[in-house]
């Protein structure tokens, strides 16, 4: 028969091609590389045979008929594995490879594995093939089974790629489809016009458009920095992870960077970023370097102390000089973040969570190594327990307030209390409030909790009218969040009249960090609060950078000395001395005092000839719920 195979040579052509452009562009290895890989190469190997076995068919003469068997056997066996290949490469698309049954394996394994044995049996069978003595090719009864076959790999293909199609793109999809529809098209016009050899011009036509789709190397590369991306390191880990293979990871969040438009310019900025992207990608290999995030990169290295260390040690000698960029010289800060991927970690979102919440919640002086480990993950999970008991504790309005009594030194009985709100308790434990209101101000939670927590106060004092009990006022605590809103006294006022409370009945409380982050708006909040009858004290004084500009700039009423100033005191003459001045200049302000974490007798009659005017403490009562609280008040 005189077969055409100028087809056959076009399939050659863009296989080659195909191929060049892969390996050339390649920024990642993975398994779905890998297999990419192996089709594209099984595609121009069948090729190549084809146009071979073509060759000697018409020149039969040339070759013995053990080499046309052997020669057609070869061929037929690569060109079906290629069904087969496909078939898993979009099985790991849809899923990960972790999550296989052994159904899957069997449909993959199985169809392929009779594939063989029919066609290595051949030429002693003559199912699928056969040569007369004349060295004529000839289709077997069984060469059908063959198609089936094909077709059953390409079949399961779509379906598959329906049933999980919300993890391919509509590109994907699309590339699937068209795949299998040529495919399948092909074959059926090179079985009923065998003359027409167009299969490997459509399985390699195909398989480019697979690569343009699924495999496209541009989708793992930062086209502005020319180094991988975020994804690329995500099919990295993937790779490594799926291989049990333990892999050390170098984290460099550019703290410096974020403030680089302005001061350097955004070209300048580029540069930058440019430069660090060359040094990194020159560091352990191009396909070892990531750039992760805005001004984060990823390092990826074997799990070998001696090379993470060498490593370090490069890139501390590299940001030690300044990076030049156009006209200007810049000196970044870097903390280097190191940590250790063992080999039994679960998943690429652990690893994910660990870079998460180590990159994005750094503190470290410049170059300095800080190793981390996937142990943070416990940390991570236990505070995302946390957050989730908070949003139904907010949803079920659950949060809860307790109660600590202060003694009023003139009047000799408690005459106020400072009102502190705890998380109900649930399989996590008790959680405390110097745990949970930071994660609240730092997810935006804070104001719902405030405004949870104030409604009860004030229904609270009304409920029980306080005041007949002996009861001034209760402090409330505001968050530095709180702090900041110019509408925090409209809502606190709605909020009181709501439950028609006079405005003395409470005391607000700010911390000084909350009076220097919201200077002006607090100090508004304030005036306008204050015309209404609310006073002010100063929380926590004596910790952190307190000093007298606080106590000057604000209309505080109460200033409340923190407990580490009162327990100092009784340990240090230096402490103790201070704490007589800081007292003396508050009562020379005339503003009052509440000396907090009074725990001894001996404590509260050295405050009391020290001039301070309330006691908050232990010694007195722990924080304790209303009906203690009313409990307490009636005892005394």
């Amino acid at each position: 028969m005189d077969y055409i195979i100028h087809y056959d040579i076009a399939a050659v052509v863009i296989a080659i091609a195909t191929m060049i452009h892969f390996f050339y562009k390649r920024n990642v290895v993975s398994i779905h590389t890998k297999l990419f890989a192996i089709m594209v190469i099984l595609a121009l190997l069948t090729s190549v045979l084809d146009v071979a076995s073509v060759y000697y068919l018409n020149q039969p003469d040339q070759l013995s008929m053990t080499g046309h068997y052997l020669l057609n056997v070869i061929y037929l066996a690569a060109f079906n594995a290629i069904p087969v290949i496909y078939f898993f490469y979009l099985l790991l698309v849809a899923k990960n490879q972790r999550d296989f049954t052994g159904f899957d394996y069997g449909r993959m394994i199985c169809p392929y594995v009779l594939n063989l044995v029919l066609i290595v049996t051949t030429p002693w069978t003559h199912l699928i093939f056969w040569f007369d003595e004349a060295g004529t090719y000839y289709h077997g009864i069984g060469f059908g089974i063959l198609l089936v076959i094909a077709f059953l790999y390409m079949g399961m293909a779509v379906v598959d790629t329906l049933r999980f199609r919300r993890r391919f793109t509509r590109a994907q999809k699309v590339s699937v489809l068209f795949y299998t529809l040529v495919c399948t098209g092909v074959v059926l016009v090179q079985y009923f016009f065998s003359r027409f050899i167009i299969t490997q011009f459509a399985v390699s036509l195909a398989l480019l458009s697979l690569y343009l789709s699924l495999e496209n190397q541009a989708d793992y590369l930062d086209s502005q920095l020319n180094i991988c991306n975020k994804e690329a390191f995500i099919v990295r880990g993937k790779e490594l992870i799926r291989r049990k293979k333990a892999f050390r990871i170098i984290g460099l969040p550019f703290t410096g960077l974020k403030f680089m438009n302005e001061t350097i310019g955004i070209e300048n900025k580029e540069e930058v970023l440019k430069q660090i992207s060359h040094f990194l990608q020159g560091l352990n290999g191009k396909s070892n370097a990531f750039h992760y995030s805005g001004t984060r990169f990823l390092v990826v290295l074997e799990d070998d102390e001696e090379i993470q260390k060498e490593l370090t040690g490069k890139i501390q000698e590299f940001f030690n000089k300044p990076i030049q960029a156009g006209c200007m010289s810049v000196t970044l800060s870097v903390p280097i973040i190191t940590f250790r991927c063992p080999e039994e970690i679960s998943g690429i979102e652990d690893v994910l969570d660990v870079i998460e919440y180590s990159l994005f919640d750094v503190s470290g002086d410049k170059n300095e190594v800080i190793e981390t480990s996937v142990e943070i993950l416990e940390k991570k999970r236990w505070e995302s327990q946390v957050l989730s008991v908070m949003k139904d504790a907010i949803r079920r309005n659950e949060f809860e307030v307790y109660y600590q009594p202060i003694y009023s030194v003139e009047k000799g009985k408690y005459t106020t209390a400072e009102a502190l709100v705890r998380m109900p308790r649930t399989k996590l434990g008790f959680v405390g409030p110097d745990v949970f209101i930071p994660m609240a101000e730092k997810n935006g939670m804070i104001l719902e909790i405030g405004e949870i927590v104030f409604r009860k106060i004030c229904e609270f004092i009304t409920r029980e009218k306080l005041w007949e009990k002996g009861i001034e006022y209760v402090h409330v605590n505001l968050s530095v969040v709180q702090c900041m809103q110019d509408t925090l006294h409209e809502q606190l006022l709605s909020i009181m009249d709501e439950w028609n409370l006079p405005y003395k009945y409470v005391n607000l409380e700010v911390t000084e960090t909350a009076a220097v982050v919201s200077s002006d708006t607090l100090k508004s909040n304030m005036n306008k609060l204050m015309g209404k009858g609310i006073e002010f004290a100063l929380d926590d004084y004596g910790t952190g950078f307190s000093n007298t500009s606080s106590l000057i700039k604000y209309p505080f009423h109460t200033i409340k000395l923190d407990k580490s100033m009162v327990w100092a005191a009784m340990e240090d003459k230096k402490a103790m001395c201070a704490l007589e001045h800081t007292i003396s200049m508050v009562k020379a302000m005339d503003m009052e005092i509440v000396a907090e974490g009074v725990e001894t007798q001996e404590q509260a009659e050295l405050l009391q000839r020290m001039g301070c005017d309330f006691f908050q403490g232990f010694y007195y009562s722990r924080p304790v719920p209303e009906k203690d609280y009313l409990n307490l008040l009636a005892e005394t």
